[in-house]
């Protein structure tokens, strides 16, 4: 439900650059071109990449609760990843500071390990609740 609404939602706010990309792919236009448009219609309208979703579903009830509100606690939502946080704070930062992270093949595994302990208690969480709904 929460990515056939996002990309709805997507298609609404980014309609000049929908638009734009039909009209390129009607006309045949190749990969580059199709990106072309997209961009350059994106720039035309004053329209910059998201950051955040334009919505939130929270965990509410038997069919969740719709809210462009960012939850108060964020067990509902995927932790950001380091380079995440690096984008957004170069962002903050004026895109001066070009830091970039490199992982090691450990520190990879060790974040994957975290990130899939985290997904695998949040699907315990909504088996269960499947089950009291029985």
């Amino acid at each position: 439900r929460w990515g056939a609404l996002q990309a709805v939602l997507m298609l609404q706010h980014y309609k000049p650059s929908y638009e734009a990309l039909v009209d390129a792919l009607e006309r045949g236009a190749d990969l580059g071109e199709c990106i072309y448009a997209i961009e350059s219609a994106g720039r035309t309208h004053g329209l910059m990449p998201m950051n955040e979703p334009l919505g939130y579903i929270l965990d509410k009830g038997p069919y969740g609760e719709w809210t462009t509100e960012r939850p108060a606690t964020d067990d509902l939502i995927a932790p950001k990843t380091e380079e995440r946080k690096i984008q957004e704070q170069n962002l903050l930062d004026g895109a001066e500071s070009k830091e970039v992270l490199v992982f090691n093949r450990d520190e990879s595994l060790d974040k994957l390990s975290q990130y899939r302990k985290l997904v695998e208690e949040r699907l315990e969480n909504i088996n269960k609740e499947l089950e009291d709904l029985k």
